[in-house]
């Protein structure tokens, strides 16, 4: 399981985060539980799930 579970303060690249968010959908259980096993909060989650949706700027898509 190596690499699977990061410790508190460690850091994913954009790309390790854009695989877990497009992964928890994969899984047949809730974002909190997911993050759970995945050592990260699910308002890590969340903000990351945001950014990527909005290209990183800040501006969801189709807005201006």
């Amino acid at each position: 399981m190596s690499g699977a579970m990061k410790g508190k303060g460690s850091r994913r690249s954009r790309h390790g985060m854009a695989l877990l968010v497009g992964e928890v959908t994969a899984f047949d259980m809730g974002v909190e539980a997911f993050c759970r096993g995945r050592a990260i909060s699910a308002a890590s989650f969340y903000r990351w799930r945001n950014l990527l949706d909005d290209g990183g700027d800040g501006m969801k898509r189709g807005h201006q």
